[in-house]
């Protein structure tokens, strides 16, 4: 069984697709999510001068988070990402049982969330998601699109 949402982006042939996609591996259950953007040429906001606002969400591994705050690794990894990503804003604290980084950043090329990922998972065993958001300014401009 598969639920998806489909947004239009505005662009002609970019779409987001969200998808909750259930399987039954072992006769156990699953659910699976997935997002995948659009078919835009990867230099496609750049020409337009465009960016969008991403949450990124980093679930922290206790067992390696917890070793990169005893040996103080953990502030200069922070300084540097903070330096790096430059989050409209930052938060953290406690989510689904760890520690875990809430980020909104821009975004202005796919091609830089490697680097925007890759720190969290080699130095904190982090489970990386990265979606679109939008202001309340954004909705209320997107709703008045509806028929």
């Amino acid at each position: 069984m598969s639920r998806c949402l489909t947004f239009d982006t505005g662009y002609p042939g970019a779409t987001i697709e969200l998808c909750d996609r259930y399987a039954h591996p072992s006769g156990q259950l699953v659910l699976r999510r997935c997002a995948v953007y659009s078919v835009l040429p990867s230099n496609h906001l750049r020409e337009k001068g465009t960016t969008m606002r991403f949450m990124l969400i980093a679930r922290m591994s206790t067992e390696v988070s917890n070793a990169s705050v005893r040996e103080g690794r953990i502030s200069d990894l922070m300084q540097r990402t903070m330096a790096q990503l430059q989050p409209e804003a930052a938060y953290f604290g406690p989510f689904d049982g760890g520690r875990t980084a809430f980020l909104v950043i821009d975004l202005d090329d796919p091609a830089k969330i490697p680097a925007i990922s890759e720190p969290f998972f080699q130095e904190l065993g982090a489970r990386v998601d990265i979606f679109p958001v939008m202001t309340g300014e954004d909705l209320a401009r997107g709703l008045q699109q509806l028929p």
